[in-house]
């Protein structure tokens, strides 16, 4: 999907029909103003352009950025890059875009560290706006990370400055990051409070321009009625205020539910619609993906040739623009045309093509690594500064030892440090004792000091619980590492309070799953009721933290928690760094009732069911196939039986 971004606020407001008389005459006349004059005209000239003439609006922009360079007016300099960064997104010349947009950026944090009180607010307005172009331009490359971080930077500069107008522009390219990561429900959720927003401030156009968005997100949820319905309420405001660049995307979304339903005649007619406007007004972006749908139009109504021509033409279309996502799309069409044709020469060139760009996109997994790398050098930065911390402690002792060899005083101060040293070394043993008991359970850390070595053991007997967090990926992008990790630890550390308060032994974390066990290293006939308590308590914590996160209106984890019982295998692993770890089917099983389960539900096994039916209430799921188990009977515990 295109990254539809509102920019109203950047550009001020949308075309007009009525010009004000100022600016009736041709842009020559403008040279007998003043240059103050000339630059306010040129600014509005490039913002009627906008909607009819992009490459007029790219010209008066330049024209607009040069005088301002010569009358050294920075906060002009400023408005007019971020201004021909939109205007270069549109002709999707992302890098030229966002070039601009960076410039002005760093021009206004300059500008920020010198301001009176009076200037604050018109420069963290122009602010929000170098963000918001900055993330427009990074979400259309494809680059999420970038264009999530962006947008978040812009929402908190318009909250900072209580710009109505500004926050509902960021609330809608919020929605559109939800959107990018297939979470439809909750890009709904900043796509209506941005439209709730502009409806108050009278926003017709944006009005527009939203309601056509949802409609978008209602196409790809499968709800074609909804999207057909947004877009047509979209249409009626588009075309009364006669708004072209609205108009494209309205017709094209009219144009692919048309086509779904079979209604090709209309489909074609609204793609040609919206082609025929790109083309009139310059408006690129869309271009490859409205050849693609009529591509697939013609091959569907037999117009094989017409088919494979507008096909190649989208193809070059997306090249042209740099686009990974519309060429992919390009291979895709152009790889089933040919298998129908029976060309499978073709077929197969096509879909290599195809897969080669797929594996070329950035992914949510990227991300993921991204942030796991972030997390790990943070990490290694502590630990390197600890080793130098211990390394300087080193050469310290060893400076007191050289010191005890000297001197006529040499026995008394042998005597005092004698002492000293004993007093730290136990409590370095204490502390020692401390940190082993954090890592290894109280009888496996005695074992450990007293033998040098703890041996595995087969337990019978053990409930496993493993928790995974559902959207971590769309998280981490919204997230700084220091955030995410601030997150994560927040709830780790009431994970293992629970744990504690239970009697149940923390195994470890991996990423952003959390294992614990009951049932060892002691064995006990209580392991399994305990662990389905604190595997409620767990969901209980999740759902209070949603709902907090929700009301100030902050994104926020969700979680799956699967239980099983059985046998494991239990001991040390590791001559350094080493831990206490569990093995054994039971393991993967458990995991596989984490991953099989719901979000905010604890999902068990039959034979951990067996061990609590009696102390809890449960709902009998059936059986369900499990990623290499086969099917297994789950229940979803709901609560203790009174």
């Amino acid at each position: 999907m295109l990254v539809l971004i509102a920019l109203t606020g950047i550009f001020g407001c949308q075309n007009s029909n009525s010009k004000s008389d100022a600016i009736k005459g041709s842009a020559e006349h403008l040279q007998f103003l003043t240059d103050s004059v000339r630059y306010e005209q040129l600014m509005e000239l490039m913002r009627q352009k906008r909607f009819e003439d992009l490459d007029s609006a790219v010209h008066y922009g330049t024209q607009a950025k040069a005088l301002a360079d010569s009358m050294k007016y920075d906060l002009g300099i400023v408005h007019s890059k971020i201004s021909l960064g939109g205007l270069k997104a549109s002709q999707s010349k992302y890098e030229e875009g966002l070039q601009s947009a960076k410039e002005a950026h760093d021009m206004l944090i300059n500008m920020l560290s010198n301001a009176s009180s009076d200037q604050v607010y018109d420069l963290k307005w122009a602010l929000g706006n170098a963000h918001n172009v900055m993330a427009h331009n990074r979400l259309s490359q494809g680059n999420n990370v970038e264009g999530i971080r962006h947008s978040f930077d812009a929402l908190k500069v318009r909250e900072e400055i209580g710009d109505s107008s500004g926050i509902c522009d960021t609330e809608y390219n919020i929605g559109n990051i939800y959107f990018s990561q297939n979470e439809f429900d909750s890009a709904l959720v900043y796509y209506n409070r941005s439209l709730n927003i502009s409806k108050e401030l009278g926003n017709e156009l944006d009005v527009a321009s939203t309601n056509n968005t949802i409609g978008w997100t209602y196409f790809d949820m499968g709800r074609y009625a909804e999207s057909e319905a947004n877009s047509t309420a979209a249409k009626e405001i588009a075309e009364r205020h006669d708004d072209p660049y609205s108009l494209i995307q309205i017709y094209f979304n009219l144009a692919r539910v048309n086509e779904v339903k079979g209604n090709y005649a209309e489909a074609e007619k609204y793609c040609a619609s919206s082609l025929d406007l790109a083309n009139e007004i310059g408006v690129h972006e869309m271009t490859p993906e409205i050849e693609n749908l009529l591509g697939l139009i013609y091959l569907k109504t037999g117009r094989v040739q017409e088919a494979e021509a507008k096909l190649k033409k989208a193809l070059t279309s997306s090249s042209e623009s740099g686009s990974l996502q519309y060429q992919r799309l390009s291979y895709e069409n152009l790889a089933n045309l040919a298998e129908s044709q029976g060309d499978y020469k073709a077929a197969y060139d096509n879909h290599r093509q195809y897969i080669l760009f797929k594996d070329s996109m950035e992914n949510d997994e990227n991300t993921k690594k991204l942030v796991q790398s972030q997390m790990q050098h943070d990490f290694d930065k502590k630990e390197a500064a600890q080793k130098a911390e211990q390394e300087k402690e080193d050469i310290r002792q060893k400076n007191i030892r050289n010191f005890i060899t000297t001197g006529l005083l040499a026995s008394l101060v042998f005597l005092i440090v004698v002492v000293f040293q004993r007093n730290r070394i136990a409590k370095a043993r204490k502390k020692s004792d401390e940190l082993l008991l954090n890592i290894l359970p109280a009888e496996v850390a005695n074992e450990l000091k007293a033998t040098g070595e703890a041996e595995a053991r087969l337990i019978d007997e053990v409930t496993v619980l493993f928790t995974d967090f559902k959207g971590f990926t769309a998280m981490a992008e919204k997230l700084t590492p220091k955030e995410l990790v601030h997150d994560l630890h927040e709830c780790f550390t009431a994970f293992d309070h629970i744990m504690q308060k239970h009697g149940l032994e923390k195994i470890k974390t991996i990423g952003d799953a959390y294992m614990a066990a009951g049932g060892l290293p002691t064995p006990n006939t209580t392991h399994a009721n305990d662990v389905v308590k604190a595997a409620l308590e767990i969901r209980n914590f999740m759902e209070e933290g949603k709902a907090k996160k929700i009301a100030a209106s902050q994104p926020y984890f969700e979680i799956r928690i699967g239980v099983h019982s059985g046998p494991v295998v239990a001991g040390i692993v590791g001559v350094k760094k080493f831990s206490y770890d569990i093995w054994g089917d039971t393991v993967n099983t458990a995991s596989r009732m984490e991953s099989s389960g719901e979000v905010g539900k604890v999902n068990i096994s039959g034979s951990t069911y067996e061990l609590v039916k009696d102390n809890y209430n449960s709902t009998h799921r059936g059986k369900v196939s499990a990623k290499g188990k086969g099917e297994i009977d789950m229940y979803f515990v709901e609560a203790p039986l009174n």
